[in-house]
Order: C-alpha cells, then structure tokens, then sequence
C-alpha cells in the first residue's frame, strides 16, 4: 500500500509525495524483467525463459529499471489520487525520476493541478423572480395566424400600385459598383416585400411601381451586411415588375379548423393550441427558474478558477462546435464569412468567457452539494453507466472499461453531483412571479440552454488531461 503526503502550493497546485513500499518495488521490478523477457527473443533461450543476468548484459540494468520505474510510478500514481480524493486537471509532467533499488522504498515527488474545492460567500437562500407560465391569449392568436398565413392564396391585382407586404412577380439585373456579379440575374422571380430576402432599400424603391413598370434601384449596402464581399459596394438593379398579387388569409372559423386540423370547431383548435403551448411553456419556465438560480448561486462563487481549467472547457467547447460544422459540411472560412459579426479570433475568445462562467456554476453547485451533506452512491454512478451503455449499445462492462480507461467516470460522479445540487436548489429556492411582465416576452428556450441548463457542458472536458 503506497503512502502519500499532500502539500497545497500555490492556486490550486498540489505536491505529491509518494512512497511504494520495498515488496512491492521487488515485486514490480520482477514483473519487468518478466515483461521484457517475454517481449524480447534472445539467441539460445525461449521467449520469456532469458535469465536476469542475460537481460542485464543484452538490454542493460538501466533499461531495465527504467521500464521498472514506469511501472511503480504509474501504478502508484493512480492509487495516490484515488486515495486522496484528488482530480488532476491533466496528465502531470514526470521529470527527474530516480531508478528504483532492490529492497528499499521507492519515493517520488508530482506536482499536479487539481480540480479546486472552491466557496461560496453566503449559502442563504434566496429568492429568484419568474414570469407566469400561463399560456397568453395572444400566444394563442398568433398561433392561428401562422395556420392562417400557412393557408393564405395569392390574388392577381390590377388596379393599384406595388404595396408593401405584396407578391410581385420580378425580372431583375443586378451589380455590384457596376460591375455584374455571379447569380445576378432573375427572370419572372416570386418576390414578398417585407421579406427581409433582399435589402430594405431595395423593398422600399419597389413600393408604388405598377404593372410592366420597369425601375432602377441603386443604394450602398450596409457595412453590417451578412456577406463581406457585398459590404460598402453600390448595389444596381434594373428591374421589370410583370404581376402583383397580394396575399388572401383564410376567415378563422370552423371551416378553417377544421381544413387546417381536422377540428370541427375554431374552439377545439384553439383548446387545442392552448394545450401544446402550455406543456412547452411548462418546460421552458423550468429551464429559466433552473438557469435564474443557477446564476443567483454562482455571484456568490468566492476564488478563482484555474487557467488550465478554462482552456481545456474551451477547447472542447470549440471541438463540438467545429465538429459540428464538418458533419454539416460548412467550412470555418464560409460559417465566419456568413456571419458577418464576429470572426474565428473573437469566437474563440467569446467562448473562453462562457467557458469560465460554465465553471463556475458547476464549482458552486459543488460548494453546494459538499455544504449540505448530499451524496452520490456508487448504485447511482452505476445506474448512470448502465444508460450510457444502452444508449452506446455496448455491455455495461464494456462501458465502464473504457470510461476507467479515459479517467471519465468522475465526469459520471459530477453529473450526478451538479443534478443533485440542482434538484436542492429547487427545493429550497423561494419563486416569486414578476409583476406586470408577459411571460411570451420573458421566456426563450434558446437563451436557456439544454439539459440541466447547461452547467454540465463538456463534462468531459475537465478530464481532458486524463485522455491525452
């Protein structure tokens, strides 16, 4: 059994010092001479059956013991950390390592950056204000005009001008500082004014053309135009308008309800309507009280949290995403170019500051959980493996193996952690309803996040160094 002393250096900086007890060095050290002998052929012996002292002269007691070293250190290594409850953030540089002897302990110094227990600054509870999660009204009357506008029919008009809002039936050349550029031309092109497909200037100099009336539009466009290469430039079309037609919604009545869902009354559909969004509404209301709470606890997060830590989150953060373009095909160059906004340099920085933050909600729902006694069985790390392993297809054995292999099952015990943490809060959290604020103007699902409001992002991730 290996014995280990832990000094606290600096941040979140850890030294190590381990000691292997003389058995066990004798015993590694035999192992070697076994591993290599087996690993080796060596003229007059079997494979496996060389004596030491041949060993010694073809491969050198150095060799040897340096293999051996290996050995003791990376088996003791791992028990260290086990025993001691530590989480290295990576993989430590072993630098300077003695070579072990015949019948005496072996010792060695690590130093190790190590997931930090971090504070919080107050664990009172509080409270956190929320939207009301009824469904509105008027959440129920756009819904039917979206079916409305689903089930619209274009009529042909002939005795007014183009108007904003119109179909206009189009031929157009186009160019940019005079100079054609490729797809600039359209024939006989379906165009919504009020669209957004083109620029607002080029909507605005159509409103008032009449039939087979033909227009020059110019205008410069936007320096905050989605595509670079048109930003700044003079815009030119020269464009035919050849029919107009303007858009016909259906009357919202039982014939409607009944065409658009199968409902025979306008009232079933919207009770309907009513239903589905009261379940969505539900559910994102769940995400915003988690994500408010979740940040009411992180302004209280007291330290600082490790540099290593961050990149890491970051990296992997940065992976997902670009891994996510390539499985759709998009180029990094043409995703920034479409953009506009922001380039790679400042993407990669944006992300480095919601790395951060991600950590420091998790590092204070850990301050929580360790706050108030909660724990996590082996059964539920267990339970966890077992719908991994279902989701992966493979044997639970199999799943375990390999998550032990990467260092990964403490990513399991965190996640279990976070929703323990998570689960508190809502218990003991106080809501309160905002005043005079409509939810459908508070509550987006986007701005929330994904399951468990994102604090679990990249549970991987911060054991990174484990892997490599």
């Amino acid at each position: 059994m290996v014995t280990v002393s832990v000094e606290q250096l600096e941040g979140s900086v850890a030294r190590l010092t381990i000691t292997v007890p003389a058995e066990v060095v004798d015993q590694q050290i035999d192992d070697t001479y076994k591993a290599v002998g087996r690993k080796y052929r060596f003229p007059g012996f079997r494979r496996g059956k060389a004596p030491k002292p041949v060993l010694e002269q073809r491969l050198g007691l150095e060799y040897i013991l340096g293999e051996a070293t290996e050995l003791i250190v990376g088996s003791s290594y791992a028990q260290a950390i086990d025993n001691e409850g530590l989480r290295p953030l990576k993989s430590p540089e072993m630098k300077d390592l003695k070579l072990p002897e015949l019948g005496g302990d072996y010792t060695y110094e690590v130093e190790i950056i190590v997931r930090p227990k971090c504070e919080l600054s107050d664990y009172g509870m509080f409270e956190v204000e929320m939207p009301s999660d009824t469904s509105l009204r008027a959440d129920i009357d756009r819904e039917i005009d979206e079916l409305r506008e689903q089930s619209a029919t274009l009529r042909p008009i002939e005795d007014r001008a183009l108007e904003m809002g119109d179909f206009a039936l189009v031929s157009f050349v186009g160019t940019l500082d005079g100079e054609p550029y490729e797809g600039n031309t359209e024939d006989r092109y379906m165009y919504e004014l009020g669209s957004e497909d083109m620029p607002a200037e080029f909507d605005k100099a159509l409103v008032g053309a009449k039939l087979g009336e033909e227009r020059h539009i110019e205008f410069t466009v936007s320096k905050n135009a989605m595509n670079r290469r048109y930003q700044g430039k003079v815009a030119g079309f020269d464009v035919t308008l050849h029919e107009i037609k303007a858009k016909v919604l259906p009357e919202p009545d039982d014939a409607f309800a009944l065409e658009t869902g199968g409902f025979e009354t306008l009232d079933e559909l919207r009770s309907d309507i009513e239903d589905r969004l009261a379940a969505e509404r539900a559910e994102k209301h769940r995400l915003l009280r988690q994500r408010k709470q979740i940040e009411k606890l992180a302004s209280r997060f007291e330290g600082t949290v490790p540099e290593v830590m961050i990149v890491l989150r970051q990296q992997q953060m940065l992976r997902d995403m670009y891994k996510t373009l390539a499985q759709r095909e998009i180029p990094l160059d043409i995703y920034f170019a479409s953009r506009g906004d922001i380039d790679k340099e400042q993407y990669e920085k944006e992300v480095l500051g919601e790395a951060e933050q991600y950590l420091k909600e998790e590092l204070s729902l850990e301050a929580l959980f360790r706050h108030e006694g909660l724990e996590v069985l082996e059964e539920e790390v267990e339970s966890e493996l077992k719908l991994i392993a279902k989701e992966s297809d493979v044997p639970v054995d199999v799943a375990r193996q390999r998550w032990e292999q990467l260092g990964l099952v403490d990513a399991i015990r965190d996640r279990l952690t976070h929703r323990k943490a998570l689960q508190w809060l809502d218990e003991h959290v106080t809501v309160v309803e905002e005043q005079a604020v409509e939810a459908a103007e508070v509550i987006d699902i986007d701005s929330v996040g994904a399951e468990d409001a994102g604090v679990s992002k990249g549970d991987e991730a911060a054991h990174e160094g484990q892997e490599q």
